[in-house]
């Protein structure tokens, strides 16, 4: 099935529909379930989403909470998508939800596979939600094109739910080891919500949605798959 496209006229206007689709999808869970479960992503973006969520009159103390990717580093360091995670929503009313993280006492990313894996599946699944960023180079979580291990994280048929990502040429911002969602995990998901901002994204989306290649675009396992509905939430 095709990503559907949802244009904004302005990123207030993106914002305010993005965060009441992220609470119906949750109440539609809860009403359901009696749980959800909700997967955030790190970035400069999304993070804008999260304190426009954490005073929201749902049931949080059923709602878990997890993010995509993660960098090895303590959680109160400022690489951490958990300290952000923590510090942008989980505040307020939301501060009553479950968080899952996704780093482990482990030293090496490889061995911290098996004890993520398990509190993964502590969360209910499938995901009521799962919010994703894309960068320039077409990466999503962290799914990089140029991975050696890439084809590990976007198999459709895996069993795994995470991997451990050492990259080569690591991002200079971040060079951390991490551990990601594989494709397959991120799309177990009523909802995926792939959220870019600006016309250099609009332009690489665009080259997403047109080719096919998953190692040289690894957003393209999210945007061309017959498993979840992907929306693509984009504003100038």
């Amino acid at each position: 099935m095709a990503a559907a496209r949802r244009q904004f006229a302005s990123r207030k206007d993106l914002f305010q529909t993005l965060r009441e689709t992220v609470l119906d999808r949750l109440r539609h869970r809860l009403d359901a379930d009696g749980r959800a479960s909700l997967v955030c992503a790190g970035g400069s973006t999304p993070r804008m989403l999260y304190p426009k969520l954490s005073d929201a009159k749902i049931d949080w103390a059923n709602v878990w909470v997890t993010v995509s990717d993660e960098r090895l580093v303590p959680a109160h360091h400022d690489a951490s998508n958990e300290k952000m995670v923590r510090l942008r929503l989980l505040q307020d009313r939301a501060s009553e939800a479950q968080f899952v993280p996704l780093i482990s006492t482990e030293r090496h990313p490889r061995d911290a596979e098996q004890a993520v894996e398990a509190g993964l599946a502590t969360m209910p699944q499938p995901f009521a939600v799962t919010l994703l960023g894309m960068g320039t180079d077409g990466h999503t979580a962290s799914l990089f094109p140029g991975d050696p291990d890439l084809k590990r994280g976007l198999d459709p048929e895996t069993e795994h739910n995470v991997k451990a990502v050492i990259l080569k040429t690591p991002p200079a911002d971040a060079p951390f080891p991490r551990i990601t969602m594989t494709a397959r995990a991120l799309l177990n998901s009523d909802l995926v919500i792939v959220l870019i901002v600006g016309e250099d994204k609009r332009a690489v989306i665009d080259r997403a949605i047109a080719g096919e290649a998953v190692d040289e675009m690894p957003i393209r396992a999210i945007l061309h798959q017959n498993r979840a509905n992907v929306e693509v939430f984009w504003a100038p």
